[in-house]
């Protein structure tokens, strides 16, 4: 699989009026920040001896289910709910200024609060379900919310893809999970009041249904395995967490785990700034040998989510600075494949 380069650069200019202002005796939070959480997981394809795997050949009876679960919410506005299935994008607040970029940072437009999710493409070739897939897959989410000014704040987005894929080995052979991906979490505040967290999640379980034992589950934490790594054992099949058992035994290995998927940034008082993990992204690569004439299922879930949540200031607090100007975003990606 060609890796792709992906450049998401981040400012963030924070200042304060010129002159003094005393903050009034309020139970209020003065306050001002932003939070953002990106997944993106592309050439996400299941292969078998050098190509990718194809119903009716490779594998038979596959199936394919995904379903969204998500909100956005802002005081003092109606919350907006994803839909169930598919492709969307929901914002509640001033959300003129996030389109179309809806997977990048927004500029500093005022209150909102936006989740958005992208699904296409299929990780087996063939039929399925009727239809005629494209390959391979493409899964993307991304939360954000931005709060200025004087009141209680309690925002935030958050949305959870799950995927399921079944099918039965047609014959005992590798088969190789592999795709590309990418994440990133960023808060920041500018004004003592207000907390902001952002964060991301992904992970795999793949169940072998006709020996009701799980093959492996895995949560990229950024471990590279190259050559062939285990990650322990599933010695009872209903343990928790990650592993994988030896190839040999009908296990799995992972052969490329560049960066973790686990991200998480946050920001909170006493100090005002900003959490940024950076873009993270790299290769991954899970095998396993399967059993031919078993049935799997490969469960994938997939989240981002922020939150921005109010800290009630003492009554008493005086403040230096005649209000916010805003929060500096500069966005700009650049995706190549080679």
């Amino acid at each position: 699989m060609s890796p792709r380069n992906h450049l998401l650069t981040y400012t963030s200019g924070i200042a304060l009026a010129a002159g003094l202002a005393l903050v009034g005796l309020t139970n209020q939070a003065q306050a001002g920040a932003f939070a953002f959480s990106e997944l993106d997981i592309t050439q996400f394809e299941v292969t078998t001896g050098g190509h990718i795997a194809t119903n009716g050949t490779d594998v038979t009876g596959v199936s394919f289910s995904d379903g969204f679960s998500g909100s956005a919410t802002l005081p003092g506005a109606a919350t907006a709910n994803l839909s169930t299935t598919g492709s969307d994008s929901q914002c509640t607040g001033n959300c003129a200024g996030i389109t179309p970029s809806v997977f990048s940072a927004a500029p500093p437009i005022g209150n909102f609060s936006a989740a958005s999710t992208l699904l296409s493409g299929s990780p087996i070739a063939g039929t399925i379900n009727g239809v005629v897939e494209t390959t391979p897959a493409h899964a993307q989410t991304a939360a954000q919310t931005q709060f200025t000014g004087t009141g209680n704040a309690s925002a935030g987005a958050q949305l959870t893809l799950t995927a399921g894929l079944s099918f039965t080995a047609a014959a005992s052979q590798r088969f190789d999970l592999t795709f590309h991906g990418l994440s990133q979490a960023l808060a920041g505040i500018d004004f003592a009041g207000i907390n902001a967290g952002s964060n991301s999640t992904w992970s795999v379980l793949l169940t072998d249904n006709t020996k009701n034992k799980r093959v492996f589950a895995w949560t990229p934490q950024g471990v590279n395995g190259s050559g062939g790594v285990p990650l322990g054992a599933d010695a009872a099949g209903a343990s928790a967490g990650t592993f994988c058992i030896n190839l040999a035994a009908n296990g799995c290995q992972v052969f490329a785990d560049d960066v973790s998927l686990q991200q998480q940034a946050g920001q909170s008082l006493p100090i005002v700034g900003t959490t940024d993990t950076g873009v993270q992204q790299g290769n991954f690569d899970i095998a396993a040998t399967l059993l031919g004439g078993d049935t799997y299922t490969l469960n994938i879930t997939h989240q981002s989510q922020d939150s921005l949540v109010s800290v009630p200031e003492p009554s008493t607090l005086m403040a230096l600075g005649a209000g916010l100007l805003g929060l500096g975003f500069v966005s700009r990606r650049r995706r190549t494949r080679s």
